[in-house]
């Protein structure tokens, strides 16, 4: 009878896994939303990338996708190109790419911190706040063709929250001296005013299209309202919407009358004169999901055949 004997099989298979098919993202504590005024479509940043929306929501597509936190993502007023900005470590910068671009090309100076992006209304400039002198934040703006920069204020206060007008002559601002907040208003060729002062956080300004009025976010202690300022003389100052926990980003206005927001980490629509805003739905697989879960190793296996048949 021959001897007993052992044949180890070593197998090393790797096997790739499957990720779930009905995980979706329908809301974000950090959603941020903006509006083209071409078409409707909507920009979004969830889950630390840019995604865009069809203009009533549904399954949303990752359009910029980063190892950075991806936030803030605004349309050129043409629509053809994306800002936003781009966060790394302690830093942040500013970023652009075309749609339908495979690379992002910074803007500006990448050594100091940017942020409060907006577009120019004629999508060849950017306006932004910056602390690229040691006095604090100031109003920088940023022309595209030529790279060019040019400090637009420079008091001893922060500058925060720039805003151009859509016919791009007059431009808005916050001012944040210790815990006193002003919004500024500099008329084209006229000296800057404060429209209204402010002993609570204020921030995320816009203009409504047609210029005669500004929205704000007003950060009490209790509460965060959304709030505008009526270009009159004086001014009026309005409360628009309260009782939701919005997230800190200026409204995007699909047209004089239509606003978007985000709070309670959804997107939010509304007609300017409604008491009642409306959500929209969005869907998308967050970024876990979309990459294939690494490869599973099975362990290796030892087979023991015990006494072969003889051979005749």
């Amino acid at each position: 009878m021959p001897a007993k004997w052992m044949v180890a099989i070593i197998t090393s298979v790797l096997v790739a896994g499957t990720a779930p098919g009905n995980d979706f993202l329908t809301e974000d504590p950090q959603v941020t939303v903006d509006v083209s005024r071409t078409d409707g479509r909507l920009l979004m940043a969830l889950d630390g990338d840019v995604w865009l929306l069809d203009a009533h929501g549904g399954e949303a597509r990752r359009l910029i996708e980063s190892n950075e936190n991806l936030s803030f993502p605004k349309w050129s007023p043409d629509s053809k190109s994306v800002l936003y900005i781009s966060e790394f470590g302690d830093g942040a910068a500013l970023r652009v790419r075309e749609l339908g671009g495979a690379e992002s090309r910074p803007l500006g100076n990448t050594d100091f911190d940017k942020k409060d992006a907006s577009w120019h209304p004629n999508g060849e400039r950017v306006v932004y706040a910056s602390d690229q002198h040691d006095h604090g934040l100031d109003i920088w703006e940023t022309d595209l063709p030529t790279g060019l920069s040019w400090r637009l204020t420079s008091s001893l206060s922060d500058e925060l929250s720039p805003a151009w007008s859509s016919n791009g002559r007059h431009l808005a601002w916050i001012t944040r001296e210790d815990d006193h907040y002003s919004i500024m208003l500099r008329l084209h060729g006229e000296p800057e005013t404060a429209l209204l002062h402010s002993t609570v956080s204020l921030s995320s300004l816009t203009w409504r299209p047609d210029g005669s009025l500004l929205t704000y976010l007003r950060h009490g202690n209790d509460e965060t309202t959304l709030e505008m300022a009526i270009l009159s003389n004086p001014v009026l100052v309005r409360t628009m919407i309260e009782g939701e926990k919005f997230i800190a980003s200026p409204v995007a206005w699909r047209d004089r009358f239509r606003l978007l927001y985000t709070a309670d980490g959804r997107i939010r629509s509304r007609d300017f004169e409604d008491h009642v805003s409306r959500p929209v739905h969005f869907r998308a697989i967050a970024r876990s999901l979309a990459m294939p879960p690494p490869p599973t190793e099975i362990p290796q296996r030892e087979l023991t055949v015990d006494t072969p048949p003889e051979r005749h």
